[in-house]
């Protein structure tokens, strides 16, 4: 698959701004017209956008602008939003990738796939997961009942009803100990799930934030959202609260 497709025309659909100073957000959606080859035309791409503007005198600049697909003519689905240059996309049922221009880069050859991340994707085959490079070739082979993206040098998977944690040689660097609850990396902390409860390991395996909580959520910025049994809060590297439970 490849070559160009001509957009006969397109429509910038909800559009929003807010202005706080010298900073601006537009977001819109974008609709491509092409033609369907018997002199009319048919939808074409929908995307998502998003652009954030910097005032410098009397002008604004364009500082960051993002895209994200929500639909193809030429796919039975997408995702919504492609990493490291590459999309997942789904043609007579199986998957594939596509990069940025539109042309296919990995032929739709698999199961289920995922996005990539730190050079590599989860791809189902058959009945189990692996993983492979950007050329499609697998470094991972299909061996595991789930398998997720990669973050920070380790990738969440599984052999039975438990987690762990491989690097990207396939190598089990944290053994399968942790219940589906459990989440990936992020800052350098992983929050999973034992029989006590839920708290943050580090790439070691020591916990660090003590396994306390019903259910914990990613570190972002700094903090991470944790839930009790009756509330939420948001803690620090160190596990204090910066924000009490609050229902």
């Amino acid at each position: 698959m490849g070559g160009k497709i001509h957009v006969v025309r397109y429509e910038m659909l909800n559009p929003y701004v807010v202005v706080d100073g010298n900073m601006a957000l537009l977001t819109y959606n974008l609709v491509n017209y092409i033609s369907d080859g018997r002199g009319g035309e048919a939808v074409g791409t929908r995307w998502n956008s998003t652009t954030v503007y910097h005032r410098c005198g009397d002008a604004w600049k364009t500082i960051h602008s993002h895209w994200s697909f929500t639909s193809h003519p030429a796919f039975q689905a997408m995702t919504a939003e492609a990493t490291e240059g590459l999309a997942w996309v789904v043609v007579n049922n199986r998957f594939g990738y596509i990069d940025s221009s539109g042309r296919v880069a990995i032929r739709a050859s698999f199961d289920e796939a995922a996005n990539f991340s730190d050079g590599l994707a989860p791809v189902k085959v058959e009945e189990h997961w692996g993983y492979i490079a950007k050329t499609g070739r697998m470094v991972i082979r299909a061996q595991f009942e789930s398998g997720y993206p990669f973050s920070e040098g380790l990738a969440r998977v599984s052999t039975g009803d438990k987690f762990g944690f491989i690097d990207k040689t396939g190598r089990m660097v944290l053994p399968e100990q942790y219940g589906v609850l459990s989440g990936d990396f992020s800052e350098g902390l992983a929050g999973v799930c034992v029989q006590s409860g839920c708290g943050y390991i580090d790439q070691k395996g020591t916990m660090i934030i003590p396994a306390q909580y019903r259910s914990t959520e990613p570190f972002r910025q700094g903090l991470a959202e944790v839930h009790t049994t009756r509330a939420i809060g948001y803690i620090d590297h160190q596990g204090k609260y910066v924000w009490q439970p609050t229902q």
